[in-house]
């Protein structure tokens, strides 16, 4: 606690500013350059892409033309030079939703919390749906089943 510099006799708290090593988030569409278009839930990606030291983005589409910030209410631009890496992962936030794209999962995230009562019970979700599968491919030919309807199963 410190006197506050732009408020005489006022006190401020003071902490160091946060800044992760690594955000990994996921968004709509990247271009070439790594500039990312993502739903109104990423205005903190935004901001967690700014103060960190790498961002990764997943995304469920890339495009051949050059986005631009966008002009469309509830979705957010984050300019390639916050962004080290692009990679794209269809679904890629299932079991969790995805605004204007596809629902939560509700039945798999119950799956999820039952699982994470328990050591072991973590361990064999990990094993069946994180290091098990053999790629995000896999992962989502179990997950959303041959319909390709997230919670048909």
């Amino acid at each position: 606690v410190i006197d506050d510099p732009y408020h005489p006799g006022e006190r401020v708290v003071v902490a160091p500013a946060l800044g992760p090593d690594v955000f990994l988030t996921h968004g709509a569409v990247a271009d070439r350059d790594g500039n990312v278009v993502t739903t109104a839930g990423g205005r903190n990606d935004l901001l967690a892409a700014q103060c960190s030291r790498t961002t990764i983005v997943t995304v469920e589409a890339l495009s051949e033309e050059p986005l631009t910030p966008a002009r469309r209410p509830g979705w957010i631009f984050i300019p390639s030079f916050y962004v080290n890496a692009v990679v794209l992962a269809p679904q890629g936030s299932h079991p969790a939703e995805f605004r204007a794209l596809y629902p939560a999962d509700t039945t798999h995230l119950r799956r999820y919390i039952e699982a994470a009562r328990s050591d072991d019970g973590f361990r064999a979700y990990l094993d069946e749906f994180v290091t098990g599968p053999a790629d995000h491919q896999a992962y989502l030919e179990w997950a959303l089943g041959a319909t390709g309807a997230v919670g048909s199963r």
